[in-house]
């Protein structure tokens, strides 16, 4: 009983504090992204309050993780919701390390959306605390994000 009580307590954290009404339209896992090269992160409205022309400024980050246990990597942009697409960015070399373990988190105030993970590759960098090896982390570390 305790257990399902801790369950359902984190499953109902996390159901508030994520609002996903922005629908990443651009990348999506088969997408890959080389280094050196610019891309575009784009997204449209899902029709879910609140509306793009009610969230203001985006901010567009490249992260990877697993399990809700999420490393930013880097900061994309910040740019208008209405916009619907970041100015071109150029994916630095120093990132890394190469491989499908990458996705977009857009956040604005409470609003959180993500990407399907896509593949970077041709970068050589390493991301401090992140092993892609490393699948001991779990669900429950998504609720501790928002605790």
């Amino acid at each position: 009983m305790k257990f399902t009580t801790t369950f359902l307590l984190v499953v109902g954290i996390i159901s508030s504090a994520v609002n996903a009404n922005i629908a990443l339209t651009s990348p999506y896992t088969s997408i890959t992204w080389q280094a050196n090269k610019k891309y575009v992160v784009t997204w449209e409205d899902n029709g879910q309050e609140p509306l793009l022309k009610k969230l203001g400024t985006v901010n567009v980050d490249l992260v990877t993780g697993s399990d809700g246990n999420y490393i930013l990597v880097k900061n994309i942009a910040n740019v208008k919701a209405t916009q619907k697409k970041t100015p071109s960015w150029e994916v630095p070399k120093e990132l890394g390390p190469p491989g499908a373990y990458y996705f977009i988190r857009t956040t604005s105030g409470d609003n959180l959306s993500f990407s399907g993970k896509f593949d970077i590759q041709g970068i050589t960098g390493t991301i401090p605390g992140f092993t892609p090896t490393d699948t001991t982390n779990s669900f429950v570390s998504i609720a501790l994000q928002y605790l």
